[in-house]
């Protein structure tokens, strides 16, 4: 199985080659390994979400960290589900 490392830092600051580059491995990865990867984005996701809450909610302890990127998860759902782009009209979410 193919282990390349995943960075969180977001594909806007990917440079064209290391985006060139993650297209070709991506491309070399069985649908298993593909299968298997999404998970660990959502985990990285996650984090990333969370670490954006802490810096808007200072004194929000973990179970509030939690449920604010639940209501998050839930808005982004909706969204998505009327159609419109979570990542154009919550840009938040994913910085």
């Amino acid at each position: 199985m193919n282990r390349h490392r995943i960075t969180d830092r977001p594909p806007s600051e990917w440079s064209p080659e290391e985006y060139a580059k993650r297209v070709r491995l991506a491309r070399l990865q069985s649908p298993e390994e593909k299968l298997l990867l999404g998970p660990r984005l959502f985990d990285i996701a996650c984090k990333r979400v969370k670490k954006i809450i802490r810096k808007e909610n200072p004194n929000a302890n973990e179970d509030r960290v939690r449920e604010l990127l639940e209501e998050r998860l839930t808005l982004a759902r909706k969204l998505e589900d009327a159609g419109e782009s979570a990542q154009q009209v919550l840009p938040t979410l994913w910085m």
